[in-house]
């Protein structure tokens, strides 16, 4: 096999049976590699490992995305990170992920207020003795009962 064979990755996980089969040393799977001789690919070891394998699948490939990523020319300091990311997460899959966690929506306040508002409902006058500890309880119901499907 040539050296130039073996430039991917996915191949720390098989070993070449013939020109066009492959073994997965973690789980002893024979695979074609979809073509003969020099045509053959990794595509079908990339995809066994992407699907059978899944955390060795993002080591080999997230490093490699990770790289990749790396030596792209840095977007101008007044672009959008968001935009960039939904323009190039076909290049990025792993990483992509990552990015739409910490760009996610903005914050609002809307949630924060409605939890003033529901507050205000529990500690109005006609309760103005209630225990600090049993309001915080029945803020916490009123708001996770819905959740277990419980009607109150």
């Amino acid at each position: 096999m040539s050296s130039s064979a073996k430039r991917s990755g996915v191949w720390k996980y098989f070993v070449e049976v013939d020109k066009n089969k492959s073994k997965c040393n973690l789980c002893g799977v024979h695979l074609s590699r979809g073509g003969v001789g020099k045509t053959a690919t990794t595509s079908t070891m990339k995809k066994h490992l992407q699907t059978k394998h899944k955390s060795e699948y993002d080591k080999v490939f997230g490093e490699a995305e990770l790289g990749h990523y790396l030596s792209v020319p840095r977007a101008a300091r007044d672009a959008n990170p968001y935009k960039w990311w939904v323009s190039n997460k076909g290049h990025y899959p792993i990483l992509g992920k990552v990015a739409a966690q910490f760009l996610s929506t903005p914050a609002s306040s809307v949630y924060s207020e409605r939890l003033f508002s529901e507050a205000g409902l529990i500690y109005e006058a006609k309760r103005s003795k209630l225990d600090p500890n049993r309001a915080e309880k029945l803020e916490i119901l009123h708001h996770n009962l819905p959740l277990l499907n419980f009607n109150y």
